[in-house]
């Protein structure tokens, strides 16, 4: 069975949520994201995007805070991104790495 990169996020989405719940806040404040590095005029870009992705910069997409944290702690939503990137590329990494696409988690304080 093929799963789609919809269905994929969905499932990472739950694994982040799971992730940034487990984590305690701290007091350094930050944000996260996950990246995607791919050819954006490929149908696999035109996926991500149905799946709730957006535009970033060239050559990339992205999607911010996919825990949905409401807290300010960097921490509990690297937590979370993580968690993403590791569930999604356990269900779709090989067929986006054939692809020429590479998902990964980013953060920065703020």
């Amino acid at each position: 069975m093929t799963i789609t990169i919809k269905e994929a996020h969905e499932h990472a989405l739950l694994a982040a949520k799971e992730a940034a719940n487990r984590m305690p806040d701290s007091a350094y404040c930050g944000f996260a994201w996950v990246e995607v590095k791919g050819d954006l005029r490929k149908n696999i870009a035109k996926e991500f995007k149905q799946a709730g992705y957006e535009n970033y910069t060239k050559g990339l997409l992205w999607l911010y805070n996919p825990s949905d944290s409401h807290t300010q702690s960097m921490d509990v939503k690297e937590a979370g991104a993580h968690a993403y990137v590791t569930r999604f590329n356990e269900l779709v990494g090989e067929k986006l790495k054939a692809a020429g696409y590479l998902v990964y988690p980013r953060a920065r304080a703020d």
